[in-house]
């Protein structure tokens, strides 16, 4: 049998694939960095930011969802100040890649395709939040 036979092909879809390389990506992390922060941004006529929260209180985990969407997408100062204000809001409490894998492959595993893909204004988010990060980081 040669490349051209169907019988041994399995398709997987674009959502797949994403799934199935976070998937590995999280599992690297948690060996080689586990104390490191991360949020989940997900994105299509509107984009989520997932954050994983450690309650200061009771030590509990918790998945706290911000979105944004409609003209705001269009418009780079209001992605700013929204990457702007999770941070503010929630870096102090982000839980590490240890405490909050389970939960974020949870999340991953069951994402579903859904209307457009707002991918540069959730590009923009990422890369802000990350920034923000950084810099924290940098400066303890």
């Amino acid at each position: 049998q040669g490349f051209d036979s169907e019988e041994d092909v399995e398709y997987i879809s674009r959502l797949e694939c994403m799934q199935v390389a976070i998937s590995e990506h999280l599992s690297q992390l948690q060996v080689l960095h586990p104390n490191r922060r991360l949020v989940l941004v997900t994105f299509s006529n509107e984009i989520t930011v997932y954050q994983p929260l450690i309650d200061p209180v009771s030590n509990s985990l918790r998945i706290e969802k911000a979105s944004i969407r409609g003209d705001r997408l269009s418009k780079e100062k209001q992605l700013a100040a929204f990457a702007q204000k999770i941070y503010d809001e929630n870096f102090q409490h982000l839980a590490s890649v240890e405490q909050s894998h389970k939960e974020i492959l949870e999340l991953v595993n069951g994402l579903t395709e859904n209307g457009a893909t707002a991918l540069g204004p959730a590009l923009l988010i990422a890369q802000r939040i990350c920034a923000l990060y950084s810099s924290h980081t940098k400066s303890e």
